[in-house]
């Protein structure tokens, strides 16, 4: 729900700084927008929340970085 509301926010700000509409048709349409947008995508933007660090994945990544 919170990657939801993050990539809602986002998209309608995103949409907003590109429009700079201020029409009140135009912000409805501009929410409805985000928030369709934000919930076929949110877990492209945002991801999953993960409980912790994942110690195998640092080491990985330190593998991967060194070669």
């Amino acid at each position: 729900m919170l990657s939801f509301l993050l990539t809602a926010i986002l998209m309608f700000v995103f949409w907003f700084s590109l429009s700079g509409q201020t029409i009140p048709l135009l912000l409805i349409l501009g929410v409805i927008s985000s928030l369709l947008v934000a919930y076929w995508s949110h877990d492209l933007l945002i991801g999953k929340m993960e409980k912790g660090p994942d110690i195998g994945r640092i080491f990985r990544m330190i593998k991967y970085i060194h070669g």
